[in-house]
């Protein structure tokens, strides 16, 4: 039976793995959220890394019924859709607005050749205009690659997009793209939010077939007939421009003022500061926020839970016979004590990103004596997992940014209460778990809200929907122990680099 009267924003996240969604009622801060609808990666050939866009769309359709289910509302019942996407991925679409094959994502890496290409050629332009680093993470070396490697598909496509933007456009027919999204095309203008023409034309890159740069709380249309049918959405709803995940994730925390950090850990992880004076580092990305005049310098990282993942399913649930978690992982690092004996792990265990930027990088225990155990193992992946953290606001502190005195944290591994102590004690800095695991869809519902008037500003939003469940205060008796065995990782991973790369042929 459904109430009369209820009414709700809806935000849904869509991860590498899968997506989720979430019901807001605007008035309370109640939320209904949906368990994650996951689609396949598909790995062809090695280093390609790709997705079909309409796996994403059958997963939007799966999450809106289940979560409309749990609120007991119906498709009317939703006041305005946004959503916000994984990036550095690129859609080809033809004149009919359909996916020309499947998408490149983020974790493709064939464009080698193109990187270096960039590098070589192009880095001071780029510098000038993005600024942000040259890898196979942005798209920009994707159009290098389709033009001169799938000659086929790149003449047939009529648009080139990301996630977001084929999601905005299979649902509102409109081909658009937030200043948070556009930013990991290195042609995009990080000073003006609009694209520079002369670097595209450099590039090679065609303008004319870019999604339009749009502000994230932009009503950009309704739910079409079409969408409506395929989705499960009511026609005529109104579709918000919508947002990166990062930036959607940082407004679901809480964060969106300068000063401010959030930190979105998982399998990788993504931290960025809120900055109001643009900014930027070598080691890091600078990427355009929500609102006017603020950007985000972010960190990513590609080895935060996974670390531990590892841990458990290769040593410590193998040993004990059955999957012991987070929980057991806890009970049995905390039989050890700060510093683990002395035992330093790099949590390098598929290259790492920020600060490193190396992909040959690799992980290691460093330090291990006939005294070493498991626990002393189990809490060293904690502390190095950690260290990589800090080494990442150093960067920040680098650059010249103001840091508050707290991080929010959302993701699964904020269930490990000792992870969550430890880095408080190696940081200095207070981690507040907000009481919402998965900020993402939250951050865009919240998003919704403000661009349809439930929400007057930011600051009512968070007021309204944000909660701390817990947090963590540095102990301060612990700090001379990690300051000291963080300068020495820092010299450990320095100097190893060199031996990763000649292991890279093993």
């Amino acid at each position: 039976m459904i109430s009369a009267g209820k009414k709700y924003l809806f935000g849904a996240d869509f991860g590498t793995s899968g997506v989720k969604a979430v019901l807001l009622d605007p008035g309370t801060g109640k939320l209904w959220a949906s368990d994650m609808f996951c689609y396949e990666m598909k790995h062809k050939y090695p280093l390609w890394a790709e997705q079909t866009p309409g796996d994403w769309i059958a997963a939007l359709a799966e999450a809106l019924k289940q979560v409309l289910g749990k609120a007991e509302a119906a498709p009317e019942d939703i006041l305005a859709i946004a959503f916000s996407t994984f990036g550095c991925t690129t859609v080809c679409v033809d004149e009919n607005d359909e996916a020309i094959g499947d998408a490149m994502t983020w974790m493709d890496g064939r464009t080698g050749e193109e990187v270096a290409w960039l590098n070589q050629n192009m880095a001071d332009e780029i510098s000038k205009v993005n600024g942000n680093v040259i890898s196979t993470l942005p798209t920009t070396a994707n159009f290098l690659w389709l033009r001169e490697k799938d000659k086929e598909r790149y003449g047939k496509a009529k648009k080139f997009g990301g996630v977001l933007t084929y999601l905005d456009l299979k649902t509102s027919g409109s081909f658009v793209v937030p200043p948070s999204e556009a930013t990991f095309i290195h042609v995009f203008d990080l000073k003006t939010s609009e694209y520079s023409a002369p670097l595209a034309e450099k590039l090679g890159i065609p303008l004319e077939k870019l999604a339009a740069i749009v502000p994230s709380t932009n009503h950009i249309g309704t739910v079409t007939a079409e969408a409506a049918r395929a989705i499960g959405f009511a026609e005529g709803t109104p579709v918000i421009a919508g947002a990166q995940d990062n930036a959607a994730a940082s407004l679901g925390m809480g964060v969106y003022k300068a000063g401010q950090v959030f930190f979105s850990m998982g399998t990788a992880g993504n931290m960025g500061l809120i900055i109001d004076e643009l900014k930027q580092d070598s080691t890091l990305m600078t990427q355009a926020f929500l609102f006017p005049d603020t950007w985000i310098m972010l960190a990513t990282m590609g080895n935060n839970g996974a670390c531990i993942k590892w841990f458990n399913n290769n040593i410590a649930s193998p040993i004990a016979g059955a999957d012991i978690g987070y929980e057991g992982l806890d009970l049995l690092a905390e039989k050890s004590r700060p510093g683990n004996t002395g035992v330093i792990f790099l949590p390098y265990l598929s290259g790492e990103l920020s600060p490193v930027w190396d992909e040959k990088a690799r992980a290691c225990f460093i330090g291990m004596t006939s005294r070493t155990d498991a626990g002393d193992l189990v809490r060293s992946v904690l502390e190095g997992v950690c260290f990589a953290i800090k080494h990442n606001l150093l960067m920040y502190e680098r650059a010249g940014c103001h840091i508050g005195d707290s991080i929010k944290i959302a993701g699964g591994p904020t269930n490990s209460r000792l992870w969550m102590q430890i880095l408080a004690d190696v940081t200095g800095k207070e981690i507040m778990i907000p009481d919402v695991t998965d900020a993402g869809p939250l951050g865009d519902a919240m998003l919704a809200g403000i661009a349809n008037g439930s929400f007057s500003s930011p600051e009512e939003a968070v007021e309204r929907c944000v909660r701390t469940k817990r947090s963590y205060e540095p102990d301060t008796s612990a700090k001379p122990v990690y300051d000291e065995l963080f300068g020495i990782y820092l010299d450990l991973g320095e100097k190893n680099m060199e031996a990763f790369r000649r292991l890279e042929k093993y």
